[in-house]
C-alpha cells in the first residue's frame, strides 16, 4: 500500500450514512484528500484540496482556498459536493468568504505547507444538511441557500449564515451601521441581529440575539442577547434557552459567559471570574447543579462520600456521562460522572467523550512514578470503566462509525491510522522522523 497521510476524524461531528450502509473516512496524500471504507480500502482517491465528512449522502469538497488579505482570518473558498461514488453532484465553483475562529488562525499557514492534521472540519458551515447548503453572492457578499440541485431556494439576504441543524439555520440580518452608531460608539445591542429560519426561509426566531448556537436534536438551543449598563457603559450577556420557534424556556441569566448545547438535558455553563474560567452543569430548568463559592471556584459534591471537588474543566454529556477535571491527591485528574453526577473516581490524565459505547482515556500516571518523556498512553474503556483496548497509543480519537483514529510514536517513525472496536488496525501509514 502506498504511504498515505490522513486527517483526523472530526470529533464534534457524527459521520452519517453515505448511502444506506456506507460510511467513509477521510485520508490525505501529498496535500490532497480522499476517502477509505471501514476495512481500509481507498474508495475515493485523494484529489481534493480539502473534504468534509459525508452527511446525508454528500460530502463538501474544496477545490481552492485563498487568503482574502494577508494576516487575516478570512478565507475565500471554492467548493462543491460529491456523492459516495465520487460523482460531482454540485460543481466546485461555489464561492464563500468565511471568517475562521481564532483557534484556527494557523490554518492558512497549514494549507500552504500542505499539513492539515486537526480534529475539526473548519468549514463545517458548508455542510449540505436538510437539502440546503450556503452560498454567497459575489456582488453583494450576502449569504443564502441552494438545494442539492444547485437551485437558489433562499435568497442571499443575510450578513452571515450557518448550516442547517435539525430544520433550523442561524442567520444574521443585514444591519444599518449608521443606526448602530450612538455618540460615536457602536451599540452592540443594535449591531447584533441573529435569528433563525426554517428550510423554506421563514423567520421562526426573531433577530434579536447577539449569538445563537446550532439547534440540538431536541430542537432547543441557547441564545445570548446583550443589555447595556448605562452607568458603567458596559454590555452584559444574558443567556436564554429557546425552542425551535423562539419561545423562551429558561429565563435570562447573566451568570454565564457561554452556555453549551446538549441533547441529554444537562448543559454546560462557562463562568469567568478573577481572570479564571470555571464551569457548571445546568439542568432543564436552568438550575445550576454545582455550587459557586466566593473564592472564584466551582464546587461539586457527589459520590457516596459526598466528596467535594473544584471543577477546573468539564466536557458536555455524551451517552450518559460527562468528563470532569478536579484534584486527585496532589495532582489534577479527569474522571467520568453519570447524569446524576455520581462517579467511581477512576482517575485519568485526559479523556474524550463516550461514543458508540467506548471512551478514549489517557492512563493516569502519579507524579511519583517513573515517567517517560511522553507520559501515559491512551486506550479505551467501556461504560463500567473496564479497559477494553489496552493503553498503547500516543494519541487517539473517538469512535465514529466503528473506526477510530490512532497514532503511535516510534524511535524512527510514527504510525497513524484507524482501528476497529477490537483494537485491530484496519489502515495505517508510517511517517519517518
Amino acid at each position: 500500500m502506498k504511504k498515505i497521510s490522513f486527517i483526523i476524524l472530526a470529533s464534534i461531528y457524527i459521520l452519517c450514512s453515505c448511502s444506506q450502509n456506507t460510511r467513509l473516512w477521510r485520508i490525505q496524500e501529498d496535500g490532497l484528500y480522499g476517502f477509505i471504507d471501514s476495512v481500509g480500502n481507498v474508495i475515493i482517491k485523494p484529489q481534493y484540496k480539502y473534504v468534509g465528512d459525508f452527511r446525508s449522502g454528500y460530502a463538501c469538497v474544496i477545490s481552492d482556498i485563498q487568503l482574502v488579505k494577508k494576516n487575516t482570518l478570512d478565507l475565500k473558498v471554492k467548493y462543491g459536493y460529491i456523492d459516495t461514488d465520487n460523482n460531482l453532484v454540485i460543481d466546485t465553483t461555489n464561492i464563500a468568504v468565511l471568517t475562521l475562529d481564532q483557534s484556527m488562525a494557523d490554518i492558512p499557514k497549514r494549507f500552504s505547507n500542505k499539513q492539515l492534521n486537526f480534529r475539526d472540519f473548519p468549514f463545517a458551515k458548508l455542510d449540505l444538511v436538510d437539502d440546503r447548503f450556503i452560498f454567497q453572492d459575489e456582488k453583494t457578499m450576502k449569504f443564502g441557500y441552494k438545494n442539492s440541485e444547485g437551485k437558489v431556494v433562499i435568497s442571499p439576504i443575510y450578513l452571515s449564515a450557518e448550516s442547517f441543524a435539525n430544520g433550523r439555520a442561524v442567520v444574521q440580518d443585514t444591519i444599518n451601521y449608521e443606526e448602530a452608531i450612538k455618540d460615536g460608539k457602536l451599540d452592540y445591542t443594535i449591531f447584533n441581529k441573529c435569528g433563525a429560519i426554517d428550510i423554506d426561509g421563514n423567520k421562526v426566531v426573531k433577530s434579536e440575539y447577539a449569538y445563537i448556537s446550532p439547534f440540538a436534536q431536541n430542537k432547543n438551543t441557547w441564545a445570548c442577547f446583550l443589555t447595556h449598563n448605562e452607568k458603567y457603559d458596559t454590555f452584559q450577556k444574558q443567556w436564554v434557552l429557546i425552542d425551535e420557534n423562539g419561545t423562551v424556556l429558561i429565563p435570562p441569566s447573566p451568570m454565564w459567559d457561554h452556555v453549551y448545547n446538549s441533547d441529554e438535558g444537562v448543559y454546560v455553563g462557562q463562568i469567568s471570574t478573577f481572570g479564571l474560567t470555571y464551569y457548571t452543569f445546568i439542568d432543564k430548568l436552568g438550575n445550576s447543579l454545582t455550587d459557586y463559592d466566593h473564592n472564584g471556584s466551582l464546587q461539586l459534591s457527589f459520590g457516596e462520600d459526598g466528596k467535594s471537588e473544584v471543577l477546573n474543566d468539564v466536557t458536555s454529556f455524551s451517552e450518559g456521562f460527562a468528563g470532569i477535571k478536579g484534584q486527585y491527591g496532589n495532582k489534577s485528574a479527569w474522571y467520568f460522572a453519570d447524569i446524576n453526577l455520581d462517579s467511581n473516581f477512576t482517575p485519568y490524565d485526559s479523556l474524550q467523550r463516550y461514543s458508540e459505547g467506548l471512551a478514549a482515556v489517557k492512563q493516569y500516571v502519579d507524579e511519583s512514578a517513573a515517567l517517560s518523556l511522553r507520559g501515559g498512553s491512551w486506550g479505551y474503556i467501556d461504560k463500567k470503566a473496564n479497559v477494553v483496548i489496552p493503553y498503547q497509543f500516543t494519541d487517539c480519537g473517538s469512535f465514529k462509525g466503528s473506526l477510530a483514529y490512532f497514532k503511535k510514536w516510534g524511535s524512527t517513525f510514527d504510525i497513524e491510522g484507524y482501528i476497529n472496536k477490537q483494537g485491530e488496525i484496519v489502515w495505517q501509514t508510517k511517517k519517518e522522523h
